[in-house]
């Protein structure tokens, strides 16, 4: 008898170990099924499609090449036998020294010598085993199976194929191509007696329904219905009013009003793209240990909302977030979307060790191939890291294949996404800043080089030759000028040596003999721009106390600037002034050696007498720094207060300019070219490096060319997204609507949503999920379509309520007799 379609399997707790490559534990637990053994083609039936619907694959090459139809037959047979019950010891294992791969291994024999004479089974000591039951030794094979394989002997033992792919059939240990999560995808026919039923999706239930003799609960009152329906499509509960005026709503389409309703409310997409952001791993931090933020991921979350409330189609929703890079490069948006390869941790701590970062890069890349393969086609590729997979026909050469895809991808914190109008705005914005920058520093200009022609003889490179005043003098210095009429008279420094600039007595003389004008005891005045505090010693009055030396002087408080002023108390006729730093010669600190002095009536309007520029350069001062104060010095009064605004002014523009907000940033990815070709690491092992491969999909899926390769990265990816939203693509819409499924039953017609391979359970209804799969991609890939059908379902609009009868038959309500 043949074992009944998708018959579940014993759940066992699995985890891969692909590190350590040892058998997985818990393996392998299925319920005995009654073995399927097969004579001719037209006896191997397909997990999930009829025969006529069926290609052969290796082991069922059609009419086995040069093979007579007769011997074709049974060399299809025998592969089948060879595949499921004895390659997983005499292939690339060879126990034994046996190879059944290919004929010619077969026939080379093994540790025992020949194994088989061509044409004579009971000469054969490949059939005496199997004849005895010795071999396979976990489970002899079936009558059935034996025949098969003494008629395949007698035959001459013809190979359809060669090498043997023992990914060709699913056995009761792993799964083959044959897989039903592998065959295409076609919208099947009604069951019969489905006439009366609400829906194409209750014509599938209800027939399970029937077939166990289960009567369905009644319909939910309408209280229960909207509360059901809005919380499910918008996360939110309805109304008061809103559940008042749906139940008293007497027209027949009022539950169909109330979900396009429902559809078309912005509250949609944050409610399914949680959902999304579930199945991604959305996190706004790195995770590992330093668990850093991702600044502005939130953008991630939005283009997701956006998505659903837009109902963009599937596959290019897919694809977007895949290659939306490669697909529409100057649209920010998709430098956004492709942010879904970067929502898995990130390892950020720093290592000085080769062959940790190696490691981390393993990971990420790993993360990136894992990430997208379990969200879109539902199967553990990562298991093939390290060995070929033990349960599902994915080689670890396919796993390589499609690092090979994202081998430029790395981690962005700040890609830019600024729009074209966000970077015109910017641009109009400091544009404007530029030009009242480029006025201000304009004018700025013009006053120094004024001062500076002043300051300076035309013939620039000779000015410090023809300068008549020796260089500042730290212990005593004399400034000549001609005789003027004055009351107050200013020295103000632009430069020091080093430090606060420090004066021990600022003396002023006139024409005649009178002596120093400039003294306290002659009713002379001080003050200065500011002193430096706590030190009784530096205070202005020293400026005109007549003493010397460094205990009895002024000290500014500004480093390298400051003025110092005496008023003489009436006008007076002044022509030198002699001033010093330490007149004892002490310290030589603090010694002005750009400065201006000026004179004034009263104090307003200032004439500039003397500086600096007269003085040849100070020892161990640059000439440039030097000249630049000594202009500065050179600036009249007036002057001097319109450089201090437009300084400000600068300073100001200039800080804006600085403060100015960036253009826009996500959290994403960046795409070099990456290799084209990667090494399978043997064993996971980033220190061993095996053969090179090209960028490829995976192999399993038989209707589809895997070849990704491309010239860069991004043509990569895009190449993988159209691969998995080719329409004859059997996993990625599968997996979709079974994940949208879940979402509102609350378990997925596959009870494990990522896993559609052998380790995962098999579909309740496999009709029912094709159903769903090709109306999805029929419809253009319409997300609001498919759950507007299954909300619109009598099973969706179901009661709750326990019935001891039809729990009795299936208690878990896998068959759906209540929601």
């Amino acid at each position: 008898m043949i074992a009944p379609l998708f018959q579940s399997k014993v759940p066992r707790p699995f985890a891969c170990q692909y590190r350590s490559g040892g058998r997985p534990r818990g393996a392998i637990a299925v319920l005995a099924l009654p073995v399927l053994v097969v004579l001719s083609c037209s006896l191997l039936p397909c997990v999930c499609c009829p025969a006529s619907e069926r290609s052969d694959r290796n082991g069922g090459a059609s009419g086995g090449g040069s093979l007579p139809k007769e011997g074709a037959a049974i060399a299809r047979s025998a592969s089948r036998v060879l595949i499921t019950r004895c390659l997983e010891c005499h292939g690339a294992d060879r126990k034994g020294g046996l190879d059944l791969r290919t004929r010619r291994s077969l026939l080379a024999g093994g540790d025992s010598g020949r194994v088989v004479v061509a044409g004579r089974p009971s000469d054969s000591l490949l059939w005496q085993r199997v004849r005895n039951g010795e071999m396979p030794p976990d489970e002899p094979l079936a009558p059935r199976e034996r025949e098969t394989l003494r008629q395949w002997i007698t035959a001459g033992v013809p190979y359809a194929a060669e090498p043997l792919d023992p990914y060709a059939f699913t056995s009761d240990r792993r799964a083959g191509y044959d897989w039903w999560s592998l065959q295409p995808v076609r919208r099947p026919r009604l069951p019969r007696g489905s006439s009366g039923a609400a829906s194409r999706i209750d014509a599938f239930i209800d027939a399970r329904l029937r077939a166990k003799g289960i009567r369905a609960v009644e319909s939910a009152d309408r209280a229960t219905l909207i509360r059901r329906v809005t919380y499910d499509l918008t996360g939110l509960h309805p109304t008061p009013e809103d559940v008042d005026a749906f139940v008293r709503d007497p027209r027949p389409d009022a539950y169909e009003r109330l979900v396009d309703r429902l559809l078309a409310s912005p509250h949609y997409g944050e409610r399914w793209a949680r959902h999304w952001l579930d199945v991604v791993r959305f996190a706004e931090s790195n995770g590992f240990e330093r668990d850093r933020i991702r600044r502005n991921f939130w953008r991630y979350r939005d283009y997701v909302i956006a998505s659903f409330n837009a109902n963009t189609p599937f596959d290019v929703f897919a694809t977007e977030q895949l290659a939306g890079d490669a697909l529409r490069p100057d649209d920010p948006r998709m430098r956004i979307a492709v942010g879904f390869l970067a929502v898995g941790p990130k390892n950020d701590v720093p290592t000085v060790s080769e062959l940790e970062r190696l490691k981390t890069r393993q990971d990420e890349l790993d993360d990136f191939v894992v990430g997208t393969m379990t969200t879109f086609t539902g199967l553990t590729v990562g298991c093939a890291r390290c060995h070929d997979h033990k349960f599902d026909p994915i080689p670890s050469r396919d796993y390589y294949a499609l690092t090979a895809v994202f081998a430029g991808c790395r981690h962005d914190p700040a890609v830019e996404v600024a729009s074209e109008e966000e970077r015109r705005r910017r641009a109009e914005v400091l544009a404007a800043i530029e030009e009242e920058l480029k006025a201000a520093r304009s004018e700025r200009e013009r006053l120094l080089d004024a001062a500076a022609r002043r300051t300076f003889p035309a013939d620039d490179g000779a000015a410090h030759r023809k300068r008549p005043l020796p260089p500042v003098d730290p212990r005593r210095n004399e400034d000549a000028f001609p005789a003027v009429t004055a009351r107050y008279v200013r020295f103000t420094v632009f430069a020091t040596n080093r430090g606060e600039p420090c004066l021990d007595e600022l003396e002023v003389y006139g024409p005649d003999e009178a002596g120093n004008l400039a003294l306290a005891s002659r009713g002379a005045q001080a003050s200065a721009s500011s002193l430096l505090p706590g030190y009784a010693i530096h205070q202005i009055p020293h400026l005109t106390d007549g003493r010397y030396g460094n205990g009895h002087s002024w000290i500014s408080n500004e480093p390298g600037r400051g003025w110092a002023q005496v008023d003489l108390g009436r006008p007076q006729r002044i022509e030198r002034v002699v001033w010093g730093r330490d007149r004892e010669g002490r310290y030589a600190d603090r010694v002005p050696v750009a400065y201006r002095i000026s004179v004034s009536l009263d104090g307003r309007q200032w004439q500039v007498v003397s500086g600096s520029w007269r003085r040849r350069p100070f020892p161990g001062i640059d000439v440039n720094v030097l000249r630049r104060a000594e202009t500065l010095a050179a600036l009249l009064p007036g002057e001097a207060e319109k450089l201090h605004r437009l300084d400000a002014a600068i300073a100001a523009l200039e800080d804006r300019r600085k403060n100015l907000p960036p253009l826009p940033t996500t959290y994403s990815i960046g795409d070099g070219t990456g290799a084209e070709r990667v090494p399978v690491l043997l064993r996971g092992d980033v220190r061993r490096s095996g053969p090179l491969v090209a960028a490829a999909a995976l192999s399993a899926v038989r209707s589809l060319d895997p070849d990704l390769s491309a010239a860069d990265g991004p043509g990569r990816r895009l190449k993988l997204a159209r691969w998995l939203t080719d329409p004859r693509n059997p996993l990625t819409a599968r997996v979709f609507v079974n994940r949208v499924w879940q979402w509102h039953f609350g378990r997925g017609i596959v009870a494990t949503p990522n896993d559609f391979g052998f380790k995962g359970a098999r579909p309740t209804h496999p009709r029912l999920l094709d159903e769903l799969a090709a109306d999805f991609v029929a419809s253009g890939w319409d997300v609001k379509r498919l759950q507007r059908r299954i909300v619109l379902s009598e099973a969706y609009r179901r009661s709750s309520r326990f019935d001891a009868q039809a729990a009795a038959i299936d208690g878990g309500n896998q068959l759906l007799w209540r929601f």
